[in-house]
């Protein structure tokens, strides 16, 4: 025992230690202890712990139920011998005395003797140091390398609470954590030990943590022993479930092994005939898709499920060898894997399978290649096709659109222009449309597989050339109708015309005759009156001859414009100004004019009136100065013979003769008298008035008529004057009508000049329209001179006659008009001018039909023209599209057996092209020969068809030095063809050999994996694949898809080496676990660690040797308990007999720790488990649960029979080492 200081807390808590150690010890005899100082009076209580401690029966003789003194301190007596006997040593023995009288010390020391021999740290007798120190290197060995504790001595070190910590964490690290903990926080740590130590060992908190930073060594020891013994018998319990979990473990894995290979296996097996399926399967798609797609399937299939074959081949190779040497070194039967599915099968299908590859891959490719020449032949019937769709477009464009014609000439183009079309479409159908045709057909006997959209594209273009006809015939009468419309619609405008310009000629004649009409001449004068009657007279007779001529011509022409005023189809219509019409401003000048007549008749019966008031005003004015004077005066005048040559002048002496014959009434009737009467009469009639105007005479002077004498003189010289004034009253009326025959034959003339200027132009006409317009022009004239002569010459010359019949004749004058030759040689000449018009017009139309006839050739030739360039600009986009879209071949044998077909193609549309050349230009010449300069139906020329001509010339001439470059480049992608089968085929041959040569070392693990891992060495540099991919590279920048040297790409050199990788890892794995298998010899690394790890913690001097005390620590600290004899024979098979090397201690360790666990080890762990019932053969998981995984509990309770609550642990142990 070891010496106690003085007097102090110690005491109390080492009592109370001490007596829960001894409350422990015999609790399992139901005896409960209080207090070890008081209830050792009597005996009892020593000789119940020293049985239970030594398991020994006390034999001597003792009062079990003590009362006297003497009883107690006998019983004591007995015990303290028994105490003795059972190896008890103390250097001074207490007396029974001591212990009646509860003596503390000496009680408690007594305890602690009995606590040094019966503690289990050692199996030698150890003095207490020793077990003080054994128990202290089991903490040190437990605590290393956590962070804050070191165990120097069994007091001190545990005070801040991070050993207990440590303890608990290192036993149950997933219970109980350590992190973050310092030496502050003692006694929270204290606590929380002691918590987690109740908790998971059972523990009882007896100690506060402030008592236990309170005990001393020999206190700790106990309370620290405490923890040793729950840890010990914890790990008996948890040796016998780290059997079962070892068990169930390994059961696990080669269950699951078995699993993996099953399921691998079955994977494989179910990969391989889809493979075989895959490969097996000769079906053609006849689509690009399906060759691609079954091209890219047997790529995929190489790249994914061969090399997952590989993989899984060398899997099961891997699963199958790792099980069998487990099952082997664990003693159980051989794994026997389905049918199909050994290694030897495996091996056997993939050789299988590598030869169905490569009759597989020549078919697919050959199949590409087929596919490739067809999508390339349907490329080019797209392309033709979307050129004659994109040509239908634009046509049907043109169909569909409703041009604006707004001519004959606009009319007639566009049916030209039509009938182009037409021409046009039946050299498209002859020649693309068929070429399409012959496509599509030769794309059907391959059965292409999109050959509908191909027959759908022939069908849109049947379809687009039937609509384009439908359209054709649709247009075709709405031209029609246009040119019918525009000639309609010329011809009314030419009515039109002439109506404007005879209504603007008669129009003008109007406004002038208007404002003559509208005037109010101031008369104040017979005369005056007369000639402006005369006047009256010429405009009624022009208006006549206006009327009769120009105006009911004018209406009749209207009337015919008005009757066909609209023209209305189905497609059109068109309404024609409506013409002026004169007749009602006419009516109104005639009405003007009928209203003028009355007026100036008035005027002159006024005037006559005036002038007749005015001489006898005269007169009886004169009588009153010359009454006398008269007489002679008018005898002499009564005598005398007046010459007159004019109306003035004869009215002028009527009115004399007048005022004669009233001065000589004057003077018959006497003076005064008859004046008066005169002036009596000239008062009765003063005033001159009628609707028309007015006028009154002035009041005479009355005188008398003085002149009787002279009555009879008078009366003989008035019928004479009357003469004078008729005859002249004739001769100017005669004067004015030829006057009027003048002015007319005068603006006859002029309308004969004009016409005869007209008739000498020679119009220049350069198109069909203008030609036609002169003849239309011509028409006009024609009908225009027609109207002229009924309007105008006819009239002339009967107002002639009518002049040239005139004659006055009495019996006192006569007269006839003087120049007769003029009025007919106006009329003559006239006639002359006429008969010449007629001529100069049968010239002129002769001259513009000739015209007409020259702008409709020159029209036809430039349609001639304009279509010969049409169809060599057709022709020539036709050989430049086919030059474009020409295919040379697909392999280097096709493009130079193609040269043969190009060059009877070149010459064959060399001598089109200059037959085609040589029409247009006759045509050409023929054309600018007849003086034309431009065509509007097209933009081509000679020199225009010369560059088309060029075109095709450059489009052959780059064909051909397109084919020169295609012929070099087939020549050159062959070579890389060449190159890169030179370089893939040998490269996957020596991965193939390689492969085979893996197992060169046959059982030499050693030698196999030493050529592993010299080809995973080299592995790069023995690579071919970057040759391989720079070679398959330029085969894929150049577009390669078919190699006629090899089947071999370079995705097929890619996973053949990554499979050759796969293949080498797998490899190397599978020989590096089967030498480290061998070599572990069933323990993992991880125990392998813990081994060296032991050693360098038990090597306390670093002498490199495990001692013996060292040893024996070492295996109690990893739970291990081993007698004496056994150390000793350990020293000597592992080491010289005194210590163990490195070496010797690994031995060591695996011999303890890696011995294979039998069936019977296996059912003795169970009834450790079992504990107090150890004879049970059922197990509850309540039991289990102390000390075994969850998931091993699981597995049990899911494998094993149920039997009530418990599980049956005898079928389930047999069951798991059958298999």
């Amino acid at each position: 025992m070891s010496e106690l200081a003085g007097a102090g807390d110690w005491v109390g808590l080492q009592n109370k230690v001490f007596t829960h150690y001894i409350s422990q010890k015999v609790a399992k005899r139901q005896i409960k202890v209080a207090d070890c100082v008081k209830e050792m009076t009597d005996g009892m209580l020593l000789i119940q712990l020293l049985e239970v401690l030594s398991e020994k029966t006390f034999t001597g003789k003792i009062e079990k139920n003590p009362k006297l003194e003497v009883q107690k301190l006998d019983n004591i007596s007995q015990a303290l011998k028994f105490c003795w006997e059972c190896g008890v040593e103390m250097k001074i023995k207490p007396a029974p005395d001591s212990l009646f009288k509860e003596d503390q010390k000496v009680i408690l020391g007594l305890v602690w003797a009995i606590m040094l021999r019966f503690m289990k740290f050692g199996e030698d007798d150890e003095d207490q140091t020793n077990a003080k120190d054994a128990l202290r290197m089991w903490v040190a060995n437990k605590t290393a390398g956590y962070a804050g504790v070191q165990i120097d001595d069994m007091s001190k070190s545990f005070r801040d609470g991070l050993a207990l910590c440590a303890l608990l964490h290192k036993h149950r690290p997933k219970q109980f954590t350590f992190e973050g903990r310092t030496a502050e926080n003692a006694t929270q740590n204290i606590q929380d030990a002691m918590d987690a130590a109740e908790s998971i060992f059972l523990l009882e908190k007896y100690l506060t943590p402030a008592e236990v930073q309170k005990l001393d060594e020999n206190s700790m020891v106990v309370y620290i022993g405490d923890y040793y013994v729950a840890f010990a018998e914890m790990r008996k319990l948890e040796t016998a479930a780290k059997r079962i979990s070892k068990v169930i473990k390994l059961t696990k894995e080669n269950d699951a092994a078995r699993a993996e290979y099953k399921a691998t296996g079955e994977k494989w097996v179910a990969l391989r005939d889809a493979s075989l399926a895959l490969l097996n399967d000769r079906t053609i798609d006849n689509t690009m898709a399906g060759a691609k797609a079954r091209l890219a399937a047997f790529h995929k299939y190489k790249k994914d499920d061969k090399t997952r074959l590989i993989g899984w081949q060398m899997d099961l190779h891997q699963v199958f060898n790792t099980l069998q040497a487990r099952l082997k070194h664990n003693n159980r039967p051989a794994f026997q894997p389905a049918a199909g599915q050994s290694p030897t099968e495996v091996d056997a299908s993939i050789t299988a399978i590598n030869k169905l590859e490569a009759e597989r891959q020549v078919e697919l490719y050959a199949e590409l290649n087929r596919q490739i020449k067809l999508v390339k032949l349907d490329s080019v019937h797209k392309q033709r096709h979307e050129a004659i769709v994109a040509w239908c477009g634009l046509k049907k464009a043109y169909l569909e659109k409703k041009e604006v014609v707004d001519s004959v000439s606009a009319a007639q183009l566009q049916i030209r222009l039509l009938d182009a079309y037409v021409t046009e479409n039946k050299a498209i159908f002859d020649g693309s449309v068929a070429t399409l045709t012959a496509q599509s057909a030769e794309l059907e006997r391959e059965k292409y597989e999109k050959h509908s959209e191909v027959a759908a594209r022939d069908k849109a273009v049947a379809d687009f050339f039937a609509q384009l006809e439908a359209l054709e015939k649709k247009k075709r009468p709405v031209l029609e109708d246009d040119l019918a419309r525009e000639e309609f619609k010329e011809r009314m405008l030419a009515l039109l015309k002439s109506h404007e310009d005879s209504h603007a000629k008669i129009l003008k004649w109007v406004v002038e005759k208007e404002k003559y009409v509208a005037t109010k001449e101031t008369i104040d004068s017979v005369p005056e009156a007369r000639s402006q009657l005369i006047v009256l007279e010429k405009y009624e007779r022009e208006q006549d001859a206006m009327h009769s001529g120009s105006v009911v011509p004018l209406k009749e022409l209207g009337d015919k414009i008005l009757a066909s005023l609209e023209y209305k189809t189905e497609y059109s219509q068109w309404t024609c100004p409506k013409p002026q019409d004169i007749s009602d401003r006419f009516a109104a000048l005639i009405a003007a004019g009928q209203k003028k007549r009355p007026v100036l008749e008035d005027h002159l019966a006024r005037e006559e009136f005036k002038a007749k008031m005015l001489a006898m005003l005269q007169s009886h004015e004169d009588l009153h100065a010359i009454v006398l004077k008269f007489v002679v005066e008018k005898e002499a005048y009564v005598a005398i013979k007046e010459v007159i040559d004019s109306v003035p002048e004869a009215r002028a002496q009527l009115v004399i003769f007048e005022k004669y014959a009233r001065e000589q009434d004057v003077m018959y009737n006497g003076s005064a008298i008859p004046l008066k009467e005169l002036g009596d009469k000239i008062l009765a009639s003063l005033e001159y008035k009628t609707e028309y105007s007015q006028w009154t005479c002035p009041k005479p002077q009355d005188i008398s008529d003085r002149f009787a004498a002279l009555i009879a003189a008078g009366q003989k010289k008035r019928p004479v004057l009357e003469d004078h004034l008729a005859r002249e009253e004739f001769k100017e009326k005669t004067n004015l009508l030829a006057k009027s025959h003048e002015e007319s034959n005068n603006n006859i003339m002029e309308w004969i000049a004009e016409k005869e200027a007209y008739l000498a132009v020679k119009e220049v006409s350069t198109t069909v329209a203008e030609a036609r317009a002169q003849l239309t022009t011509l028409d006009k004239y024609e009908r225009e001179k027609e109207s002229m002569h009924s309007g105008s010459v006819v009239p002339l010359k009967e107002l002639g006659a009518q002049i040239l019949a005139q004659e006055y004749k009495t019996e006192y004058s006569q007269w006839k008009y003087p120049k007769p030759a003029e009025i007919t040689g106006q009329e003559q000449a006239i006639d002359a001018k006429w008969a010449s018009l007629s001529a100069s017009s049968a010239a002129k139309k002769a001259v513009l039909e000739a015209d007409l006839a020259r702008e409709v050739e020159k029209e036809r030739l430039r349609l001639e023209f304009a279509h010969l360039a049409a169809q060599f600009e057709r022709w020539s986009k036709e050989q430049i599209e086919n030059a474009q879209m020409s295919t040379f071949g697909f392999n280097l044998q096709e493009v130079e057996a193609y040269r043969a077909t190009m060059d009877a193609e070149n010459k064959a549309i060399e001598a089109s092209a200059a037959a085609q050349i040589k029409a247009a230009t006759e045509v050409f010449d023929k054309a600018k020969g007849l003086g034309v300069t431009e065509n509007t139906y097209t933009t081509h020329n000679l020199e225009t068809l010369a560059g088309l001509r060029g075109d095709v010339e450059k489009a052959i001439s780059a064909r051909t030095e397109a084919y020169e470059k295609e012929l070099a480049h087939q020549r050159h992608l062959d070579n890389l063809c060449k190159a890169f089968a030179d370089t893939a085929v040998p490269f996957l041959k020596w991965l193939t050999e390689t492969k085979d040569k893996t197992n060169v070392g046959g059982d030499d693990l050693e030698a196999q994996v030493a050529f592993v891992n010299e080809r995973l060495a080299n592995f790069d540099a023995e690579s071919k694949v970057s040759d391989s991919k720079a070679k398959f590279d330029e085969l894929e920048k150049e577009g390669i898809q078919y190699n006629p040297h090899t089947t071999v790409s370079h995705s097929d050199v890619e996973v053949a080496h990554s499979q050759y990788k796969v293949f080498l890892d797998k490899k190397k794995i599978m020989l590096d676990q089967a030498i480290e298998h061998k070599r572990l010899r069933g323990l993992s690394q991880q125990d392998f660690d813990d081994i060296d790890k032991n050693f360098i913690i038990f090597d306390k001097d670093k002498s490199g040797n495990i001692s013996k005390k060292e040893l024996k620590a070492c295996l109690y600290s990893l739970g291990v308990e081993t007698t004496k004899a056994e150390i000793e024979a350990y020293l000597t098979k592992y080491g010289n007999g005194t210590a163990v090397p490195k070496a010797g201690f690994t031995e060591l360790m695996l011999t303890i720790v890696g011995v294979t666990d039998t069936k019977e080890n296996i059912l003795l762990a169970f009834q450790v488990l079992n504990k107090e019932d150890i004879d049970s053969p059922t197990i509850t998981v309540k039991r289990m649960k102390v000390v075994m995984e969850d998931d091993d509990i699981a597995y049990v309770t899911s494998t094993a029979k149920q039997a009530g609550e418990a599980y049956e642990y005898a079928p389930w142990t047999e069951d798991v080492f059958s298999r």
